[in-house]
């Protein structure tokens, strides 16, 4: 009876969850309906500031203006949030006495941001001395650290030779802590985000609701309170939960007038791995029309990703939609069949098929529709793609290049020191005769040669010695030694990824035997987590 009772209770708190998604998502539905009248509320506002600007009369009232246009273009459009913040930073300049130019800076930086522009931002704030900033100012600095590092951890490769960006982040945010309001909502939410990174997700849950319960859907904070709220629960393994915040996010961004935002976009993605491809397929639509619109480099990149999967899960769709037509075909065949044999159910059956020829041209014309969106993502698709085509050739053509002329160069060198050799040696002069015996002078000659083609190599491929350890057993991988870039295993292995898999060649470049060359690359394939050949393929294709 406990049990039959426990199994009840669950199906319920589910039923209630789902009710609640459903009803979240179709507030938010209706509210996408009204984008453009959010949208053109905040243009109403852009337009009277810039009115207000035409009549300004000195310094500090433009000063004051653009960096009001600046704050309503940061979530809306990056272009022009970047275009007012400049400007501010020029009225700064030349009114230093009476503007903060750190503050115009911090402007400068944050749209910086949103664009990817990552080292100029970077760069501007480094010119900034927080021992001479106000407490205001060291606090928006701290945020725009804060979020500086957040993109770069999300958008930079990742390799040994890069700082820890996350770890940076976190620290900032550390210091961000002490500095503002325990109420405020940016406090929590940091609060929240340092939770996190230590795995204490129930704690950031618990922060997230009560600092949302003290907000409404109309105030900018909303949104990403909301949003952090979500991610609590998507540690914790509540998709129902998760997606519902999420849509909040998307309401709050939608009445705020914001496209710079990814509530829509991970929404987006959740409801594809749950089969909703309908929502999925619309809001991925709105978030890349935002991603474009504000020009946020991350938003455009992130979106990019997802319209791939989409596309399969429509070709998916549509293969089942295949075969429900193939299946109805026959059912139709029968249902002919009846009616000839039996008069009886002609009339009953005649309405019946007319409802299914109904049903037919809503399929019909939902798949031309879908039809038409595969085309277009797949039109993008194979744009990206023919673009990293070009970029990859482009990158081999100049490191095979590259390699051909050096190592002729050596090789030259060497012939050169060889024929002097035999020609001192019949006019018996020992001293040039021992100088051009050693191989000092090539050897060092060769040392420059590696050291440039390994770093020449690593700017083509910068994850390539983390890309090979993941293909070896743990215990296995390759360690190199302080001030080391390359070392001859992983030299060989880059040689692979260049298309030259040869070992006879291979040993000419190296200057090593075959037989060497072939231990080498035997013990590492033996280290391999693959077969030699599943081993070899995965390497050719490291940084595609």
């Amino acid at each position: 009876m406990r049990l039959l009772t426990f199994i009840i209770l669950i199906i319920s708190s589910s039923a209630i969850a789902q009710n609640d998604l459903r009803s979240t998502l179709n507030k938010l539905d209706d509210k996408i309906l009204e984008r453009e009248q959010y949208f053109n509320s905040r243009e109403q506002r852009i337009n009277s500031l810039q009115i207000l600007l035409e009549g300004a009369n000195n310094s500090n009232n433009i000063y004051t203006i653009y960096k009001a246009l600046n704050k309503e273009y940061l979530p809306y459009n990056s272009d022009s949030a970047l275009f007012y913040s400049t400007k501010c930073l020029e009225i700064a300049k030349s009114n230093s006495k009476q503007i903060s130019v750190n503050e115009a800076k911090i402007l400068q930086a944050k749209s910086l941001v949103q664009l990817g522009m990552y080292e100029e931002s970077n760069d501007i704030l480094s010119t900034i001395d927080t021992s001479k900033t106000s407490k205001n100012e060291t606090i928006e600095y701290l945020v725009a650290q804060v979020s500086l590092n957040r993109f770069k951890n999300v958008y930079l490769p990742k390799n040994d030779f890069l700082p820890n960006y996350d770890s940076i982040r976190s620290s900032y945010q550390q210091m961000l802590l002490k500095l503002l309001d325990k109420d405020s909502p940016v406090y929590k939410v940091t609060l929240a985000d340092i939770k996190k990174d230590i795995g204490e997700y129930y704690q950031m849950r618990d922060i997230m609701l009560e600092s949302i319960s003290n907000l409404t859907i109309t105030d900018r904070e909303y949104g990403y309170t909301a949003y952090t709220l979500a991610e609590s629960y998507g540690y914790l393994g509540d998709d129902n939960s998760k997606m519902k915040y999420l849509a909040m996010s998307s309401i709050s961004d939608i009445v705020g007038g914001v496209r710079e935002n990814s509530a829509t976009r991970e929404l987006a993605l959740l409801l594809l791995n749950k089969g909703d491809i309908t929502h999925s397929n619309k809001y991925i639509q709105i978030a890349f029309d935002d991603a474009i619109y504000s020009n946020a480099k991350l938003r455009s990149h992130e979106v990019v990703q997802i319209l791939p999967l989409i596309n399969v899960k429509y070709e998916e769709m549509r293969d089942r939609m295949s075969n429900n037509k193939t299946i109805f075909g026959y059912t139709l065949g029968v249902l002919a069949l009846i009616l000839v044999v039996a008069s009886y159910y002609i009339l009953k059956q005649k309405m019946k098929l007319q409802d299914a020829f109904e049903h037919n041209r809503v399929v019909n014309e939902q798949m031309f529709d879908l039809n038409n969106t595969l085309e277009e993502n797949n039109k993008k698709v194979l744009s990206y793609n023919h673009s990293l085509e070009l970029l990859n050739k482009g990158k081999e053509d100049y490191i095979a290049h590259y390699l051909k002329l050096s190592s002729s160069y050596i090789r030259k060198i060497d012939d050169y020191r060889k024929m002097l050799y035999k020609k001192a040696q019949k006019d018996k002069k020992e001293d040039l005769i021992k100088t051009l015996r050693s191989n000092e002078f090539v050897n060092n000659e060769l040392k420059i040669f590696y050291k440039d083609f390994d770093k020449s190599f690593l700017e083509l491929y910068p994850n390539f010695v983390n890309d090979i350890n993941i293909l070896l057993k743990k215990d296995e991988q390759i360690i190199l030694k302080p001030n080391e870039i390359l070392n001859t295993e992983l030299r060989i292995f880059a040689l692979v990824r260049l298309g030259v898999t040869d070992s006879t060649q291979i040993a000419k470049f190296l200057r090593y035997s075959v037989t060497t060359i072939y231990n080498y690359r035997t013990k590492t394939r033996n280290s391999s987590l693959y077969s030699k050949n599943e081993f070899i393929a995965k390497i050719e294709t490291i940084g595609n």
